[in-house]
């Protein structure tokens, strides 16, 4: 039977068992209890492909880095084997004779042994705005003789993907992505030449002259470069990095083979541009159209690295909602974090209300398609890491996934998110300029007041809609764009964004903010007077310290740390999110304590209700019907505990921080 949606595992050869005669695969998928979509093998170390020798690559014995990640020596299962490479020929074997598509995957860097690559091609290190050397491999670079890197890569890895039957290339962190922010590097005088020749931008000789090489040159070239030309940089990388991957995409079809992608370090498709120059959309048009899409929110909750406000779990909806909408017909599977034994994060152990919560919350987003039909945001989900686990860890994650995934709604509660992403790149020009608040970091915020935006589409599909829309931003979208959301009169219509611009339609009513002599922020509701309810009194607030960016300001170097942005208050934020809540009353339910984040599938007389609870303590909630309640059954969190009905009311109870899901079945009539 075909699966629903596709089930990915991202393991490393510890996982497999050398002195079995199928290296321990049957054993393997006898625990998971279920045939993957594919595997992909984590081989970490670039060297893997560098030093890949067609005449001697069956006799290759590997060193530790190849099979575990960062040489970690157990992994709860067996320790750390030699592998060599007629072995892992044969584990591709296996895996195909079970009809297990395999790739591979490393990362952007060398855990060097003899010969040591990276040490002998220096010049592919990079070059942070600092001038110091950072070894990891930027491989957009050329070398030292003129070539270019991606040429030396595209033809090893044919050469491995040839050799060892793998059926496609994933494609991990650091290698689809800069490993770091490219207003940070690389900053080299390759890099820089190869900018001037792009983009034009003519760069005065006292800025840059080509013929010298120093860390004071760099500093300088750096400045001048994201002081004068920040846009220019960001789409030169951006056409740079996308002209690499079209390189690599043609390789692997030339074979019959394919490739997936990790999103840019968890980033939507905003800061994906801004801070690492990839464009997803851009690079789908280029043949990527697989996309492992990287959350990491849990972790960065048990890890607590800085102050993560919001919690992950809500800027990671938002990500996804805005990647679905930026590339609608690309393939998405989100990265399910289970256990890593090098990073050592074992959620399943240490947070399964956590794990939990990022299953139900990634996999119960939609997306309404042109054809009007219902989507979920992820087409499939990536087990990281996939080895070391017992048959029943493997029953809870598989048990976890098919809960998340098995109620196929006919109607979603709520507000749709309506996007347009035609101005992104204008987006990124105004946040150059003034810092305003961007799609991304505004869904993150509204989510986290309870905003109850779990679906999004693109403008096309406006007609169609039959509940309230949110727009961000609409001072951005052209006039031809928003003449057709003014001709939409029979829905509320959302729109919150800064007032640079006036816009063709009255809203009412205004929800704003004002920052000294900043343009200010508002929300208001288009059509709001033809829907009963929804024209309270307008609402002003004003934060004293102008909306300036801080002296020298610096974006961050970590993918943890959020961009800058003006202060709002929370007020403010919180009045919108409310807002949008007004206007998408659900007619059947009712939450008590108003402020429970709570998402609605609808089908015939069942609805699923999942609710949240951020606190780090047990919650309750009771909800009201304008039905009488007929069953009410908890599908996760308290499986098989009563829940007691009277008449059109029930009670639940939340687990710590995460989220619940429970079916209600109301009586077909009233009385």
């Amino acid at each position: 039977m075909q699966q629903k949606y596709e089930k990915w595992l991202w393991l490393e050869l510890i996982g497999f068992e050398l002195d079995a005669a199928d290296l321990g695969v049957g054993a393997y998928l006898e625990r998971l209890g279920f045939t993957p979509t594919g595997l992909s093998l984590l081989i970490t170390s670039l060297n893997f492909i560098h030093l890949h020798d067609r005449n001697n690559w069956e006799k290759q014995v590997f060193p530790p880095e190849y099979c575990s990640y960062g040489a970690h020596n157990v992994n709860g299962e067996r320790h750390r084997q030699v592998w060599t490479g007629a072995k892992l020929k044969q584990l591709v074997d296996e895996l195909h004779q079970h009809r297990i598509e395999v790739c591979f995957a490393v990362f952007d860097y060398c855990i060097e042994q003899k010969p040591a690559w990276l040490e002998q091609h220096r010049e592919i290190s990079y070059i942070d705005r600092q001038g110091q050397e950072i070894t990891f491999a930027c491989v957009w670079k050329r070398f030292n003789d003129g070539s270019y890197y991606e040429d030396f890569f595209v033809a090893k890895l044919d050469e491995v993907m040839r050799d060892y039957g793998f059926n496609g290339f994933h494609a991990a962190d650091g290698l689809a992505h800069p490993r770091l922010p490219i207003y940070v590097g690389d900053f080299s005088n390759d890099m820089i030449d190869q900018f001037v020749t792009f983009s034009g931008v003519q760069i005065p000789r006292d800025i840059f002259n080509p013929g010298l090489t120093s860390a004071v040159q760099t500093r300088r070239i750096a400045k001048w470069i994201l002081r004068h030309h920040a846009l220019d940089w960001r789409q030169f990388y951006v056409r740079r990095i996308t002209a690499f991957w079209a390189k690599v995409v043609r390789c692997l079809k030339s074979m019959g083979k394919w490739m997936i992608y990790n999103s840019a370090w968890t980033r939507d498709p905003f800061e994906a541009i801004y801070r690492y120059g990839i464009d997803y959309r851009a690079l789908y048009e280029a043949g990527v159209t697989k996309y492992i899409v990287e959350l990491a929110g849990p972790a960065l909750e048990l890890e607590n690295w800085g102050a993560q406000e919001p919690r992950t779990l809500y800027s990671r909806m938002a990500s996804t909602l805005l990647f679905r909408a930026y590339v609608p017909d690309a393939k998405l599977v989100f990265l399910n974090g289970i256990r890593d034994f090098n990073e050592q994060y074992l959620l399943l152990q240490h947070a399964p209300a956590l794990f939990e919560s990022e299953i139900i919350s990634q996999f119960n987003l939609f997306h309404l398609a042109d054809n009007n039909a219902l989507t979920r945001c992820q087409d499939g989900v990536l087990a990281c890491l996939a080895d070391g686990l017992s048959r029943e860890e493997w029953r809870k994650i598989n048990d976890g996934w098919e809960c998340g995934t098995e109620f196929q709604p006919e109607t979603i509660g709520g507000a749709v998110l309506l996007y347009s992403g035609k101005h992104l790149y204008q987006q990124l020009a105004g946040f150059m300029n003034d810092r305003r608040w961007y799609d991304y970091r505004l869904l993150t915020h509204l989510l986290s007041y309870g905003a109850p935006i779990h679906a999004v589409t693109q403008l096309g599909n406006l007609t169609k809609i039959k509940q309230p829309v949110v727009i961000l931003n609409p001072e951005l979208w052209d006039a031809a764009e928003l003449e057709q959301v003014a001709a939409c009169q029979d829905i509320p219509i959302i729109c919150i964004g800064c007032a640079t611009r006036e816009l063709p339609f009255h809203l009412d009513p205004i929800i704003t903010e004002h920052h000294g002599d900043a343009s200010p922020m508002y929300c208001g509701v288009l059509n709001a007077k033809k829907h009963a309810g929804l024209a309270p009194a307008p609402t002003r607030f004003t934060k004293k310290a102008a909306a300036k960016p801080p002296v020298n300001l610096k974006d961050p170097a970590s993918w943890l740390d959020d961009l800058y942005v003006p202060g709002l208050t929370k007020g403010f934020l919180r009045a919108c999110a409310e807002l949008i809540t007004g206007c998408s009353r659900h007619p059947q339910f009712q939450c008590v304590p108003g402020e429970t984040k709570v998402e609605i599938l609808s089908k015939g007389d069942v609805s699923r209700l999942i609710i949240s609870n951020d606190r780090k303590h047990y919650d309750h909630v009771t909800i009201t019907s304008d039905r009488p309640v007929k069953q009410v059954d908890y599908v996760s969190g308290f499986k098989f505990c009563e829940i007691m009905v009277d008449g059109n009311a029930f009670r639940l109870k939340l687990p710590p921080a995460g989220m619940l899901m429970a079916d209600v079945t109301l009586y077909t009539a009233l009385g």
